[in-house]
């Protein structure tokens, strides 16, 4: 008797598909392992993207976080507060919440108070939450009441962190909730927790493999911003009304807030066509580009300088060398622009040096 042929898991193959803003998204594994969370197992990996795809939460817009500190720690999964009641509300059996804070007088009598509203005073302390969810197929809500010193979450000095310490109200009311949720939910919400649950996590906080040394990973932001928004990158520039994003973090901003403006532009801008001289995607061929009758002579004594990002790296290399893109990443031996992660400058000096030593 023959055996029938088993399927073997291909984690690296596991893609989740959610829909966000009227837009299919697609996160991948390689999404995962190279801008979300690199530490993770594949089977971590293959965990989140189903999670990802059966609650239709979108990581890139920070509904939901894959967070590891070690490799030898267990991944946790993390979810938005907003995700939370978005996932809730799929169900047929959601059927509405109450929460709010718990307030000790001077008497010693505990107040439960509707939101997270109160007045702060001498004879007052916040001391709690509380939450109520209801399910159409239950007779009784699922109440949840949570201690505030239990739950407040603290910097590893012992202080409380910023969130909880700046809106103690909002962050232990959303604790009551999330638990809530989860007890009232437990097939869909359970092995997740919060944000405002998790020791040391911003929340909105942008994914730490955009950035390298501290300083921004700009080839791997403009292929989030085609992949993620669907723009190229001289439509993301003239929706924020810029020449380079650089000029904004001299002004202060930073990459989190940059993507925050990008993704409001985005839902209420209008998408300028984009040129086709700016690409930032590993595909592109400058094709048109070698066809134009005009085409400006290479600039083989071009200052390097003043080539800021690797749009203009690539620009340059096609110019003066005749280097396709996926031709300028091999030679600086990368699999693809994307991984690119040295400054543009230094990279158009590399292959100068040897373009211009082979042409003797």
């Amino acid at each position: 008797m023959s055996q029938q042929p088993t399927t073997a898991l291909e984690p690296r193959r596991e893609k989740a598909v959610v829909n966000w803003q009227g837009r299919a998204i697609t996160i991948t594994f390689v999404d995962v392992k190279r801008h979300i969370c690199p530490l993770a197992t594949d089977q971590e990996i293959v965990v989140f993207l189903r999670m990802a795809q059966s609650l239709n939460l979108n990581p890139w817009a920070r509904e939901i976080y894959l967070i590891k500190w070690g490799a030898g720690e267990t991944a946790s999964y993390i979810i938005a507060e907003e995700s939370y009641l978005k996932a809730a509300e799929q169900c047929k059996e959601y059927a509405g919440h109450e929460a709010g804070i718990i307030i000790k007088d001077a008497a010693g009598n505990l107040n439960h108070v509707d939101g997270a509203f109160y007045v702060e005073g001498d004879n007052v302390e916040l001391v709690g939450g509380w939450a109520r969810v209801y399910r159409s197929d239950r007779n009784h809500p699922f109440y949840i009441a949570v201690n505030f010193k239990e739950c407040a979450k603290t910097k590893r000095g012992g202080d409380l962190n910023k969130f909880w310490n700046e809106m103690p109200a909002t962050m232990i009311r959303k604790v009551a909730l999330a638990r809530a949720l989860r007890e009232a939910f437990p097939s869909r919400l359970g092995g997740m927790v919060t944000a405002s649950e998790y020791p040391e996590m911003p929340e909105g906080s942008f994914p730490e493999m955009l950035m390298k040394d501290g300083k921004p990973n700009w080839p791997k932001f403009y292929a989030k911003i085609k992949d993620e928004l669907g723009l190229a990158s001289d439509q993301a520039h003239k929706l924020l009304n810029v020449e380079h994003f650089s000029s904004l973090l001299n002004e202060g901003w930073t990459m989190e807030s940059i993507w925050d403006a990008l993704i409001k532009a985005r839902q209420t801008g209008e998408i300028i066509e984009g040129e086709a001289s700016e690409v930032a995607a590993e595909d592109a061929t400058f094709e048109e580009l070698g066809k134009e009758s005009n085409r400006r002579s290479p600039q083989l004594n071009r200052n390097p300088e003043l080539i800021q990002d690797m749009n203009a790296c690539l620009r340059a290399c096609f110019d003066d060398f005749g280097l396709q893109p996926p031709d300028v990443a091999k030679e600086l031996g990368y699999n693809s622009t994307q991984e690119i992660d040295k400054k543009p400058a230094d990279c158009y000096r590399e292959i100068a040096a040897v373009r211009k030593g082979a042409d003797g």
